[in-house]
Protein backbone atom coordinates (compact mmCIF):
# COMPACT_ATOMS: atom_id res chain seq x y z
CA UNK A 1 0.00 0.00 0.00
CA UNK A 2 2.71 2.27 0.96
CA UNK A 3 4.05 3.19 -2.67
CA UNK A 4 -0.07 3.85 -3.56
CA UNK A 5 -0.09 6.23 -0.86
CA UNK A 6 -0.05 9.47 -2.96
CA UNK A 7 -2.60 8.59 -5.10
CA UNK A 8 -4.84 7.18 -2.04
CA UNK A 9 -4.84 10.74 -0.42
CA UNK A 10 -5.19 12.10 -3.99
CA UNK A 11 -8.73 10.82 -3.90
CA UNK A 12 -9.26 11.34 -0.77
CA UNK A 13 -8.43 15.22 -1.37
CA UNK A 14 -10.37 15.24 -4.07
CA UNK A 15 -13.78 13.09 -2.69
CA UNK A 16 -13.82 14.30 0.85
CA UNK A 17 -16.45 16.98 0.14
CA UNK A 18 -19.01 14.68 -0.81
CA UNK A 19 -19.02 13.21 2.15
CA UNK A 20 -16.16 10.65 1.40
CA UNK A 21 -16.34 7.40 3.83
CA UNK A 22 -13.82 4.99 4.58
CA UNK A 23 -15.07 2.26 3.41
CA UNK A 24 -15.53 3.86 -0.16
CA UNK A 25 -11.79 4.44 -0.35
CA UNK A 26 -10.87 0.83 0.96
CA UNK A 27 -13.11 -0.76 -2.05
CA UNK A 28 -11.51 1.85 -4.62
CA UNK A 29 -8.48 0.47 -3.87
CA UNK A 30 -8.99 -2.57 -3.61
CA UNK A 31 -8.41 -3.40 0.18
CA UNK A 32 -11.06 -4.57 3.08
CA UNK A 33 -11.53 -2.04 5.72
CA UNK A 34 -9.54 -3.72 8.37
CA UNK A 35 -6.77 -3.88 6.02
CA UNK A 36 -6.45 -0.47 4.65
CA UNK A 37 -7.59 0.99 7.91
CA UNK A 38 -4.59 -0.52 9.85
CA UNK A 39 -2.02 -0.07 6.53
CA UNK A 40 -3.31 3.74 6.06
CA UNK A 41 -2.12 4.64 10.23
CA UNK A 42 0.96 2.92 10.35
CA UNK A 43 1.78 4.37 7.18
CA UNK A 44 0.67 8.51 8.22
CA UNK A 45 0.71 7.58 11.66
CA UNK A 46 -2.97 8.81 12.01
CA UNK A 47 -6.51 6.91 11.35
CA UNK A 48 -8.28 7.40 7.93
CA UNK A 49 -11.21 8.70 9.23
CA UNK A 50 -9.01 11.68 11.36
CA UNK A 51 -7.63 12.07 7.67
CA UNK A 52 -10.44 12.61 6.17
CA UNK A 53 -12.27 14.33 9.00
CA UNK A 54 -9.14 17.28 8.83
CA UNK A 55 -9.35 16.84 4.71
CA UNK A 56 -13.06 18.49 5.37
CA UNK A 57 -12.47 20.52 7.76
CA UNK A 58 -9.72 22.04 5.77
CA UNK A 59 -11.98 22.82 3.23
CA UNK A 60 -14.43 24.51 5.39
CA UNK A 61 -11.59 26.69 6.15
CA UNK A 62 -10.86 27.53 3.28
CA UNK A 63 -14.56 28.42 2.11
CA UNK A 64 -15.15 30.75 5.67
CA UNK A 65 -11.73 32.57 4.69
CA UNK A 66 -12.75 33.05 0.91
CA UNK A 67 -15.77 34.97 2.01
CA UNK A 68 -18.39 32.19 1.81
CA UNK A 69 -21.20 31.67 4.39
CA UNK A 70 -21.38 28.95 7.28
CA UNK A 71 -23.81 26.99 5.39
CA UNK A 72 -21.69 26.77 1.83
CA UNK A 73 -18.84 26.26 3.89
CA UNK A 74 -20.66 23.28 5.78
CA UNK A 75 -21.42 22.03 2.54
CA UNK A 76 -17.67 22.98 0.73
CA UNK A 77 -16.79 20.56 3.43
CA UNK A 78 -18.76 17.44 2.69
CA UNK A 79 -21.18 17.79 6.10
CA UNK A 80 -25.15 17.24 5.63
CA UNK A 81 -25.57 18.45 9.18
CA UNK A 82 -24.79 21.96 10.51
CA UNK A 83 -24.80 20.69 14.05
CA UNK A 84 -21.94 17.93 13.42
CA UNK A 85 -20.28 20.78 11.06
CA UNK A 86 -19.85 23.38 13.82
CA UNK A 87 -19.32 20.82 16.61
CA UNK A 88 -16.10 19.89 14.77
CA UNK A 89 -15.40 22.75 13.41
CA UNK A 90 -14.96 24.29 16.76
CA UNK A 91 -13.09 21.30 18.73
CA UNK A 92 -10.59 21.36 15.62
CA UNK A 93 -10.03 24.80 15.49
CA UNK A 94 -10.95 26.53 18.95
CA UNK A 95 -13.50 28.73 17.11
CA UNK A 96 -17.26 28.07 15.76
CA UNK A 97 -17.42 28.55 12.33
CA UNK A 98 -19.32 32.11 12.21
CA UNK A 99 -16.95 33.20 14.60
CA UNK A 100 -14.05 32.07 12.39
CA UNK A 101 -15.07 33.61 9.70
CA UNK A 102 -15.86 37.10 11.37
CA UNK A 103 -11.94 37.11 13.31
CA UNK A 104 -10.27 36.34 9.87
CA UNK A 105 -8.98 40.12 9.08
CA UNK A 106 -8.51 40.75 13.17
CA UNK A 107 -6.13 37.68 13.63
CA UNK A 108 -4.45 38.23 10.20
CA UNK A 109 -3.57 41.89 11.60
CA UNK A 110 -2.28 40.23 15.15
CA UNK A 111 -0.38 37.94 13.13
CA UNK A 112 1.47 40.82 11.51
CA UNK A 113 2.14 42.71 14.30
CA UNK A 114 3.74 39.63 15.67
CA UNK A 115 6.18 39.33 13.02
CA UNK A 116 7.23 42.25 13.26
CA UNK A 117 8.70 42.18 17.22
CA UNK A 118 12.45 42.47 17.60
CA UNK A 119 12.87 40.37 20.34
CA UNK A 120 10.62 36.78 21.37
CA UNK A 121 8.58 37.33 25.05
CA UNK A 122 9.01 34.52 26.79
CA UNK A 123 6.01 35.40 28.98
CA UNK A 124 4.20 34.98 26.04
CA UNK A 125 2.47 31.60 25.79
CA UNK A 126 -0.98 29.90 25.20
CA UNK A 127 -2.25 27.22 27.95
CA UNK A 128 -5.37 25.16 27.09
CA UNK A 129 -7.78 25.92 30.20
CA UNK A 130 -9.05 22.88 30.37
CA UNK A 131 -5.80 21.07 31.44
CA UNK A 132 -4.84 21.96 35.66
CA UNK A 133 -1.27 23.66 36.31
CA UNK A 134 0.67 20.95 37.84
CA UNK A 135 3.79 23.23 39.00
CA UNK A 136 7.02 21.24 38.73
CA UNK A 137 10.89 22.33 38.57
CA UNK A 138 11.49 20.96 35.51
CA UNK A 139 11.07 21.86 31.85
CA UNK A 140 10.93 20.53 28.48
CA UNK A 141 13.08 22.58 26.10
CA UNK A 142 12.06 21.97 22.07
CA UNK A 143 14.83 23.23 19.62
CA UNK A 144 13.06 23.73 16.16
CA UNK A 145 15.59 23.74 13.61
CA UNK A 146 15.08 25.79 10.63
CA UNK A 147 16.10 26.52 6.84
CA UNK A 148 18.30 29.40 6.58
CA UNK A 149 15.97 31.43 4.37
CA UNK A 150 13.15 31.03 6.44
CA UNK A 151 11.75 34.51 7.90
CA UNK A 152 8.44 34.31 9.26
CA UNK A 153 6.19 33.05 12.54
CA UNK A 154 6.89 29.28 13.79
CA UNK A 155 4.39 27.92 15.96
CA UNK A 156 5.37 25.22 18.78
CA UNK A 157 2.94 22.90 20.82
CA UNK A 158 2.52 20.11 22.97
CA UNK A 159 -0.42 18.15 21.50
CA UNK A 160 -2.41 15.18 23.10
CA UNK A 161 -1.51 13.20 19.44
CA UNK A 162 0.62 13.22 16.84
CA UNK A 163 -2.01 14.54 14.45
CA UNK A 164 -2.78 18.40 15.36
CA UNK A 165 -6.34 18.47 14.70
CA UNK A 166 -7.16 19.53 18.07
CA UNK A 167 -6.42 22.81 20.67
CA UNK A 168 -2.37 22.10 21.84
CA UNK A 169 -1.93 21.79 26.18
CA UNK A 170 0.71 24.75 25.51
CA UNK A 171 2.00 26.37 22.49
CA UNK A 172 4.00 29.10 21.74
CA UNK A 173 4.81 31.28 19.05
CA UNK A 174 7.91 32.66 17.98
CA UNK A 175 9.50 34.80 14.92
CA UNK A 176 13.61 35.13 16.11
CA UNK A 177 15.17 32.64 18.00
CA UNK A 178 13.18 28.90 17.47
CA UNK A 179 13.67 27.31 21.12
CA UNK A 180 10.57 26.91 22.79
CA UNK A 181 10.09 25.64 26.95
CA UNK A 182 7.16 24.04 28.06
CA UNK A 183 6.43 23.37 31.65
CA UNK A 184 3.90 22.62 34.57
CA UNK A 185 1.65 20.24 32.56
CA UNK A 186 -0.33 17.72 33.54
CA UNK A 187 1.05 14.31 34.04
CA UNK A 188 0.29 12.49 30.13
CA UNK A 189 2.28 11.80 26.99
CA UNK A 190 2.77 14.94 24.67
CA UNK A 191 3.37 15.05 20.91
CA UNK A 192 5.93 18.61 20.29
CA UNK A 193 4.50 19.64 16.89
CA UNK A 194 5.48 22.68 15.19
CA UNK A 195 4.14 24.72 12.33
CA UNK A 196 6.10 27.58 10.49
CA UNK A 197 4.19 29.99 7.86
CA UNK A 198 6.79 32.15 5.80
CA UNK A 199 5.92 35.73 5.61
CA UNK A 200 3.41 36.51 3.46
CA UNK A 201 0.75 39.31 2.58
CA UNK A 202 -2.31 36.70 2.02
CA UNK A 203 -4.28 35.99 5.17
CA UNK A 204 -5.38 32.51 3.83
CA UNK A 205 -1.82 31.44 4.62
CA UNK A 206 -1.80 31.59 8.14
CA UNK A 207 -5.22 29.73 7.92
CA UNK A 208 -5.54 27.28 5.06
CA UNK A 209 -1.95 25.94 6.19
CA UNK A 210 -1.95 23.30 2.92
CA UNK A 211 1.45 25.03 2.41
CA UNK A 212 3.18 25.51 5.49
CA UNK A 213 5.95 23.95 6.96
CA UNK A 214 6.31 21.63 9.82
CA UNK A 215 7.87 20.07 12.16
CA UNK A 216 6.63 16.60 13.13
CA UNK A 217 8.66 13.31 14.02
CA UNK A 218 6.99 11.64 16.20
CA UNK A 219 9.11 12.27 19.51
CA UNK A 220 6.57 12.14 22.51
CA UNK A 221 7.27 13.46 26.01
CA UNK A 222 5.82 11.90 29.41
CA UNK A 223 5.54 14.54 32.40
CA UNK A 224 5.56 14.84 34.88
CA UNK A 225 9.52 14.91 33.98
CA UNK A 226 12.42 13.69 36.35
CA UNK A 227 14.89 16.05 34.64
CA UNK A 228 14.98 19.12 32.42
CA UNK A 229 14.87 17.07 28.84
CA UNK A 230 15.91 18.99 25.48
CA UNK A 231 15.11 17.48 21.99
CA UNK A 232 15.05 19.33 18.75
CA UNK A 233 12.95 18.35 15.70
CA UNK A 234 13.13 19.83 11.68
CA UNK A 235 11.41 22.19 10.34
CA UNK A 236 10.33 21.31 6.72
CA UNK A 237 8.08 21.23 3.98
CA UNK A 238 5.08 18.88 4.11
CA UNK A 239 5.20 15.40 2.66
CA UNK A 240 2.25 13.51 1.27
CA UNK A 241 1.84 11.37 4.45
CA UNK A 242 1.07 14.02 6.95
CA UNK A 243 -2.36 15.24 7.78
CA UNK A 244 -3.69 18.44 7.44
CA UNK A 245 -2.86 21.18 9.49
CA UNK A 246 -6.50 22.90 11.18
CA UNK A 247 -5.06 24.53 14.34
CA UNK A 248 -6.04 28.04 14.32
CA UNK A 249 -2.49 29.34 14.19
CA UNK A 250 -3.74 33.07 14.56
CA UNK A 251 -6.51 32.40 17.51
CA UNK A 252 -3.71 30.80 19.47
CA UNK A 253 -1.49 33.73 19.52
CA UNK A 254 -4.52 35.72 20.09
CA UNK A 255 -5.70 33.69 23.02
CA UNK A 256 -2.22 33.37 24.36
CA UNK A 257 -2.00 37.53 24.37
CA UNK A 258 -5.07 37.41 26.13
CA UNK A 259 -3.69 35.05 29.10
CA UNK A 260 -0.10 37.12 28.96
CA UNK A 261 -2.41 40.43 29.75
CA UNK A 262 -4.46 38.50 32.82
CA UNK A 263 -1.19 37.48 33.93
CA UNK A 264 0.27 40.50 33.65
CA UNK A 265 -2.87 41.67 35.60
CA UNK A 266 -2.50 39.49 38.73
CA UNK A 267 1.03 40.21 38.84
CA UNK A 268 0.46 43.65 39.84
CA UNK A 269 -2.32 43.17 41.49
CA UNK A 270 0.14 40.73 44.05
CA UNK A 271 2.39 42.93 44.11
CA UNK A 272 -0.24 45.68 44.99
CA UNK A 273 -1.43 43.62 47.98
CA UNK A 274 1.87 42.77 49.25
CA UNK A 275 2.62 46.26 49.92
CA UNK A 276 -0.41 47.30 51.13
CA UNK A 277 0.03 44.70 53.61
CA UNK A 278 3.26 45.54 55.00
Amino acid sequence: MEPRIQEIITYMEKFACEGLKVEKVAEHFGYSKFHFSREFKRITGISPNEYLSSLKIENGIESLVNGESVINSQLDAGYSSPGTFTTTFTKNTGLSPKTYAKQVNHLFELVKQQEAVNEDNDSLFYRNPNFPIIVSPYKLTVHIEVPEDFKGIVFSGLFLKPNPNHQPIMGRCRVKKFEYDFYHLSPGTYYPLACGVRRSKNPFRYFQLSKAMRACDGQSVTFPLEKDEELTIHLRERKISDPPLIINLPNILANGIKQQLARNRRKVKNRFLQKTAK
